[in-house]
């Protein structure tokens, strides 16, 4: 899947529909009360919803397509449990050995933020 913007003529325009107006004793406008709607004209492209189930699946296939793009070494097995949706740990770390990003903030292997003590 991939994500697409929203094309309309008049992109994000908004009607505001006022429901109410409270005045203070001089006259002057308070607060207001409005209804909010799409006045975009034609839509060409109603774009990619942004919800969790999009996004959801999403990173799902992003994780997947790494893993096996990596292809099946012990360094890169890992449990994925689909059934609460949820990476573990072993999981998280081996994507992130899969991808270099071992270095985080370990200045004996040359990442991070170590002091070089001077």
């Amino acid at each position: 899947m991939a994500f697409q913007n929203r094309q309309a003529e008049h992109l994000n325009r908004k009607k505001l529909i006022v429901r109410d107006i409270v005045k203070d004793s001089s006259g002057n406008i308070v607060s207001l009360t409005v209804d909010v709607e799409r006045a975009e004209g034609r839509v060409s492209v109603e774009g990619t919803a942004l919800n969790a189930d999009t996004l959801n699946a999403e990173i799902k296939n992003a994780v997947k397509s790494v893993v096996s793009a990596i292809g099946p070494t012990s360094q890169t097995q890992a449990v994925y449990d689909s059934s609460t949706k949820v990476a573990t740990t072993e999981f998280v770390w081996n994507v992130l050995i899969a991808l270099g990003h071992t270095k985080i903030n370990n200045p004996s292997t040359g990442g991070g933020s170590g002091s070089s003590g001077t």
